[in-house]
């Protein structure tokens, strides 16, 4: 069963646009985030909800909006498997595998299925 065009196409607008309020906010790197998330908690995600309408602006389910955020857990981790070199980049991953671990399981079974096809295509052997 799949989602209605019309939500399929805002889906698909939202994962191209994501990261769009980092126009604004900058790309803040995900440690300084841990911080500022410690020190102003709701506040400062309030502030990055104003600069990241998007799946409120398209009107998008919940759990599609969950979805994405599993995505981009996903590709944030995926991208850190391949590319990653050295202490800090280490450390970024480690704090993106506790970040998303902690959402995952905080989501039920959509959550179940981002952790298990994260290990299922960590795991995989590709040939090109």
């Amino acid at each position: 069963m799949g989602l209605p065009e019309d939500i399929s196409l805002r889906v698909m607008a939202a994962a191209l646009v994501h990261d769009a309020g980092e126009c604004k906010t900058g790309d803040i790197p995900t440690p300084f985030k841990k911080e500022l998330r410690h020190h102003f908690g709701p506040s400062f995600e309030a502030l990055l909800a104003k600069y990241d309408p998007i799946p409120q602006l398209l009107g998008l389910p919940p759990t599609v909006v969950v979805i994405l955020k599993c995505a981009d857990y996903l590709d944030s981790l995926l991208f850190l498997d391949e590319n990653r070199v050295g202490r800090h980049a280490d450390a970024v991953f480690q704090d993106i595998w506790n970040c998303a671990n902690r959402y995952f399981s905080e989501q039920g079974d959509v959550g179940s299925h981002a952790a298990q096809l994260y290990h299922e295509i960590r795991n995989a052997e590709y040939e090109i």
